[in-house]
C-alpha cells in the first residue's frame, strides 16, 4: 500500500521504512497576479496618449508546491529464515504531480530501534547488526547505504522522476543482511509492541535540472 506524500507530510509504517516527504518551491509571488506600471490601472484606463505600460503574469510558489506530490513505500518488511535475509520486493517511488518533474534530494533514518545496530554494507555483522541499501532499479552508481553516519545526497540524474508513464516511477532494489538477534530485540517483535526496526525519511523536491 502506498500513500501520497505532499509538503511537510509524514507517513510512518509498522516494520521497516516509512516516508517523510518535503517539497521545495520554484519562485515567489502571487499566482497569476496583474501588476500595473507607468500609471496604468488594473481596471483599465489611466494612460496618457502614446504612453505605455506593462502587466506582469506570475506563478506563485505556493501554487507550485501545492501541485507537487509523490508516493513512497509505506513499509519495507524484511524477513530472516534459517539465517537468510529476504529483502522486500515491489517497492517504488512514483511522481504523482501533473506537469512537474521531481527528484529524491535526501534520505535519512528516523526512530531506529534502540536494540538494533545499523551498520555500513561493507561492515562485518555481529549480534543485532543490520545493513540495508536502496538502489534505483539496476543502477550501481548512486546506491543509498542506510548505515552511513551521514547519507550523501542521492545523484539527481539517477533518482529523478519525470512526468510520463515511462519515467515517472523508480523501482527500488533493496538489499541487506542481519546478524543474530538478541532476546531484547526479539521480544518486542514477538509480542508486537516494537516490530519497527527503523524508518526512512525521503525528501522529494522539484527537478530544476
Amino acid at each position: 500500500m502506498e500513500k501520497t506524500s505532499r509538503f511537510n507530510y509524514i507517513k510512518r509504517g509498522l516494520v521497516g521504512v516509512c516516508a517523510a516527504t518535503m517539497l521545495t518551491g520554484l519562485c515567489a509571488g502571487t499566482a497569476f497576479a496583474l501588476e500595473a506600471t507607468n500609471g496604468e490601472s488594473t481596471t483599465g484606463g489611466g494612460l496618457a496618449s502614446d504612453a505605455s505600460a506593462s502587466s506582469t503574469v506570475s506563478l506563485g510558489k505556493d501554487d507550485v508546491t501545492a501541485n507537487i506530490s509523490a508516493t513512497v513505500p509505506t513499509t519495507l518488511p524484511v524477513a530472516v529464515a534459517d539465517g537468510v535475509f529476504t529483502a522486500p520486493t515491489g517497492a517504488s517511488i512514483t511522481n504523482t504531480s501533473t506537469g512537474y518533474g521531481v527528484k529524491v534530494t535526501g534520505v535519512s533514518i528516523l526512530n531506529k530501534n534502540t536494540n538494533l545496530n545499523l551498520i555500513e554494507s561493507t561492515g562485518t555483522l555481529a549480534g543485532n547488526d543490520m545493513w540495508m541499501t536502496l538502489a534505483a532499479g539496476s543502477d550501481t552508481t548512486s546506491v543509498i547505504d542506510l548505515g552511513l553516519a551521514s547519507i550523501p545526497t542521492p545523484n539527481a540524474d539517477v533518482w529523478k522522476l519525470g512526468t510520463t508513464e515511462a519515467d515517472k516511477t523508480i523501482n527500488i532494489k533493496v538489499e541487506g543482511a542481519m546478524g543474530a538477534l538478541s532476546g531484547a530485540l526479539l521480544s518486542g517483535i514477538l509480542d508486537g509492541t516494537s516490530n519497527t526496526l527503523f524508518e526512512v525519511s525521503w525528501t522529494i523536491s522539484p527537478d530544476l535540472g
